[in-house]
């Protein structure tokens, strides 16, 4: 029996990223999908993924609405060599 897979959108962060660009994205994603899941790699993109998750709180809070976040980490193989690279990752879900 196979199980089902599920690919949620994932949304990448840098050390450049503009914290409130990403929520604006997190709210247009979590309204089209019922999960994603925000990647983060290095401090600073970090500390940007979580600015723009809370960025995301505030402008769903105006609308009553909020989601579950979970963290965890997230293990690819890199394309340039092949070696294992390690994501802190955001899983963001919602149920409305």
């Amino acid at each position: 029996m196979e199980q089902a897979t599920h690919a949620y959108p994932e949304l990448r962060v840098s050390s450049t990223t503009l914290p409130s660009k990403l929520g604006g994205a997190i709210v247009n994603y979590l309204k089209e999908s019922p999960k994603i899941v925000i990647l983060a790699m290095g401090d600073k993109a970090v500390s940007n993924a979580i600015k723009g998750i809370i960025v995301s709180q505030s402008f769903l809070a105006a609308s009553a609405l909020d989601f579950n976040l979970k963290v965890g980490f997230k293990s690819n193989k890199s394309a340039n060599d092949g070696k294992e690279i390690t994501a802190i990752a955001f899983y963001l879900s919602r149920d409305w």
